[in-house]
């Protein structure tokens, strides 16, 4: 029994099972992983990725003293990001003013339950005006901005 079976003389796709699945998709879930052609040949890339086209670092946002990075970007521009902080600014809804105060400790990170002392957007932070929500990304933005929950 042939477990790859062409459907239509392979131009539409293979049956796997009962499962009809198009000609592409069976390239890539056969041939790309072993990346090799069904001659035997290797996949070659055309080119390698341009500068603008590469992925920069993840920058992860501890809880330790402040520490900021200059990056230049795209056309000269320079984005400034930061690599650990202590503070915050922290703005009460109630009276509508807003306070530099100092980070405790982060209690919860919603987005990712495995990350620990990072500072990311939407994690909940333990501040001196009390728990507060992180609505910005510190690690794009260079500062960090809560709102008291």
């Amino acid at each position: 029994m042939e477990v790859f079976k062409p459907f239509c003389g392979a131009k539409h796709g293979f049956i796997i099972g009962k499962i009809l699945i198009s000609r592409k998709v069976f390239k890539a879930l056969i041939f790309s992983s072993l990346m090799k052609k069904i001659s035997g040949g290797k996949y070659h890339p055309s080119r390698k990725k341009k500068l603008y086209e590469r992925h920069s670092t993840s920058r992860l946002t501890s809880l330790s003293a402040e520490k900021r990075k200059d990056l230049r970007n795209k056309c000269g521009k320079i984005k400034k990001v930061l690599l650990s902080m202590d503070k915050a600014f922290v703005l009460d809804k109630k009276t509508n003013k807003g306070k530099v105060v100092k980070i405790k400790s982060v209690i919860q990170i919603p987005s990712n339950r495995y990350l620990k002392n990072i500072l990311v957007k939407g994690a909940i932070i333990d501040t001196e005006m009390g728990k507060a929500k992180i609505t910005n990304r510190p690690g794009q933005e260079g500062n960090i901005f809560a709102v008291l929950t």
